[in-house]
């Protein structure tokens, strides 16, 4: 396998690009980042891959990914952490290796990311002040191609430290619908979840 990466940068633009090249895999890259005075940080990829799985033709597809990130002086930080849109016959390098396995090994063809279609991340952290500790919220939503399932997850966490003790509060929701046969299958889950640490002395 041979892999290629260039990156050219100056103080508001960064341009990317990269490749992998196998036998039966290859896949491009193209894309790039500008930040944009009081608007944040917004990058956009374009990736292309080709490839042939065992007893079948050539296939190939396109992924399209959007992000952006902005820091407010109230020292919030919001990140769009990752939006994506991928055409029905794209796969990653390493959708495509367990892909392959899956078939020689047993017989079957799909990976939990394969047939995913567009997913989407955002994060918001918020620090409480010096002795309040920080707050996070995130989601993450993601769908599949023919409406097969679709999940979400939310997470609510609260974090803090004294001293050399580390702790956390947590409240994660997870929703997972799956269709058989035009049934939908609703599954939720909610979980709260307290960590406590000891810092290296």
């Amino acid at each position: 396998r041979r892999q290629r990466q260039m990156c050219i940068r100056d103080s508001y633009l960064t341009a990317s690009a990269g490749g992998i090249w196998n036998n039966d895999y290859q896949s491009l890259l193209l894309g790039g980042a500008v930040s944009i005075p009081y608007a944040g940080s917004v990058s956009a990829f374009v990736e292309e891959s080709q490839y042939r799985l065992p007893g079948d033709s050539r296939r190939h597809g396109e992924k399209y990914s959007l992000s952006w990130s902005k820091y407010f002086p109230t020292r919030t930080n919001i990140s769009l952490a990752s939006y994506y849109y991928r055409t029905q016959d794209y796969a990653s390098f390493s959708d495509y290796i367990l892909t392959k396995s899956n078939i020689e090994d047993y017989g079957g063809t799909g990976t939990s990311t394969v047939n995913s279609k567009q997913a989407l991340s955002a994060n918001i952290v918020q620090p409480l002040g010096d002795t309040f500790g920080r707050l996070s919220l995130s989601a993450y939503w993601r769908d599949y191609w023919r409406g097969q399932k679709s999940s979400r997850q939310y997470n609510l966490t609260w974090s803090n430290a004294y001293h050399s003790v580390n702790y956390s509060l947590s409240l994660r929701r997870s929703e997972v619908t799956q269709s058989y046969y035009d049934y939908e299958t609703p599954v939720s889950y909610t979980h709260l979840r307290a960590h406590e640490t000891l810092s290296d002395l």
